[in-house]
């Protein structure tokens, strides 16, 4: 599940807590530390004793961002003030894996390695497996209030490949610059987590800008509809909507339930809206899909079946058939599909009551 870290930098440090309250459904608070000496600035949050009184007031899990010379200093003092994740810049010193080594001799903290604009994810290949976290700056470190660095995208994309491909476990953090508008963009090329700062609490609701980053299509397809998908994530790209890609990766032999799994459950479980299956017919998806609670899976042919599925039978997943289709057509079926919302009437409500209920 895409997560949102909100960054605490665009925030009063007095007015921390009531801020907190406002934004239960962020995932992470990012804490950027920094010593006037990695960076220009200087925060409060050098001294841990803030992170701690942050700690004691929220349960949200704290994600601890070190711009600081000699990291090494630090990791010992964050843990103590409650850190869940700790992040320190590769620039910042000699030896990584001793540092993430110090991280990790505390029970249940995350480590993780940041990388600034222009440093290349090769000079970090080799300790990729050992970190839970590589954090891609899309600005330069130290401003609160930058613009997104376009190239980094591509670079976002280079290391989930490194992670697909390699097996690791880590997550990608992305920190700077992002807001609604843009979101879209590291998602859809494998960020897990975003850190907004100002594109976040300069919204009159917080929340819902949270909300609204996290509105993210879930994409699964087999080998049959390997294509069709890349059809669709290219449509998706253009009209600026987050997704997530959860596979298939390639055309090798496949089966088609395991990747119907990979979007039902996470719907089913409300961690997600909405999603898209495709095979090669689109009814083994289908199937496969409906067999989980709370999920409407519709296979649609047309845009009158799509309009139809969402609009009176509130379908949360869209399932398509690569060889059975027009890829024109699946566009044109998916945009209808996006673009439905359910009519809410009362007797449509009823109905889907009684598919959830038996």
């Amino acid at each position: 599940m895409i997560k949102i870290s909100p960054s605490l930098l665009a925030i009063e440090p007095i007015k921390i807590s009531e801020t907190i309250e406002k934004i239960p459904s962020a995932d992470y608070l990012h804490i950027d530390v920094m010593d006037g000496k990695f960076v220009k600035e200087k925060t409060l949050f050098l001294y841990p004793s803030l992170t701690s009184r942050i700690h004691w007031v929220t349960d949200i899990p704290l994600d601890i961002h070190l711009m600081v010379n000699n990291p090494e200093n630090y990791i010992d003092d964050f843990a103590k003030a409650g850190a869940d994740m700790i992040t320190f810049h590769y620039e910042a010193c000699s030896d990584p894996k001793e540092i993430i080594n110090s991280i990790k001799k505390h029970d249940n903290i995350k480590a993780g390695i940041a990388l600034n604009p222009d440093t290349e994810i090769s000079n970090i290949e080799n300790i990729i497996e050992d970190v839970d976290m590589v954090l891609l700056m899309s600005v330069v470190p130290g401003r609160c209030g930058q613009g997104y660095i376009e190239k980094i995208t591509d670079k976002i994309s280079s290391l989930k490949e490194i992670i697909i491909t390699k097996g690791y476990s880590a997550m990608i953090e992305v920190d700077g610059g992002i807001k609604i508008d843009n979101a879209y963009k590291p998602i859809n090329t494998g960020a897990d987590i975003l850190v907004s700062g100002s594109g976040i609490f300069s919204q009159a609701n917080p929340d819902k800008a949270i909300k609204q980053m996290k509105d993210v299509i879930l994409l699964g397809c087999d080998h049959g509809g390997f294509e069709l998908k890349n059809k669709i994530k290219t449509y998706l790209d253009e009209k600026h909507q987050a997704y997530s890609d959860v596979g298939t990766y390639s055309l090798d032999s496949c089966d088609y339930p395991d990747y119907a799994k990979k979007v039902a459950q996470p719907i089913s479980e409300g961690k997600y809206n909405r999603g898209v299956l495709i095979c090669g017919t689109g009814l083994g998806m289908s199937m496969a899909a409906n067999r989980y609670n709370n999920v409407r899976a519709a296979e649609c042919y047309d845009t009158f079946t799509a309009q139809m599925a969402r609009k009176h039978n509130d379908a949360n997943i869209l399932c398509l058939g690569e060889r059975s289709l027009d890829h024109k057509l699946a566009i044109e079926i998916t945009e209808k599909w996006l673009n439905t919302s359910f009519s809410e009437g009362e007797r449509h409500k009823k109905r889907i009551a009684k598919i959830d209920l038996y």
